[in-house]
């Protein structure tokens, strides 16, 4: 019996915004690979059942140390702080208008103080997850 191949499926889609990852196909390439040698009776959930089309693994992807992953979880980031400026357009819920109000859209998100301030939570929080020290360098 031959093993089937590896084939990556979105399962899952994002309406709100569509963010194109450098790099692409390489990345993919090289996850596939990843999958495939972690796609074993051992690195598989006890929890869950055999299911012959759905392998679950009972790691969290992101913390596999592999360069490949770690190179998706920085361009997911980058897409998350591109696209976070323009969730401002659940302001049209509360009734503002579609321009002209600070809080409304490209209003006070899409501001220089905005990215400033996005950058050092994201950079804070990053921060915190591998236990770096963040502050200045003396």
């Amino acid at each position: 019996m031959t093993t089937p191949t590896t084939t990556l499926l979105p399962i899952f889609a994002a309406p709100f915004a569509s963010v194109p990852l450098a790099e692409a196909t390489e990345l993919n390439s090289a996850l596939t690979s990843l999958f495939s040698l972690r796609a074993t009776p051992a690195h598989a959930d006890p929890a869950l059942g055999a299911d012959p089309l759905c392998f679950r693994s009972r790691e969290d992807l992101f913390e596999w140390d592999n360069e490949a992953v770690a190179h998706l979880k920085r361009e997911m980031l980058g897409a998350l702080c591109a696209v976070v400026p323009d969730l401002d357009v659940v302001s049209f819920l509360f009734g503002l208008p579609p321009d002209g109000h600070i809080l409304g859209h490209h209003g006070l998100s899409h501001s220089l103080l905005f990215a400033a301030v996005l950058a050092s939570i994201v950079t804070l929080l990053c921060a915190a997850t591998i236990g770096a020290r963040v502050g200045p360098i003396c």
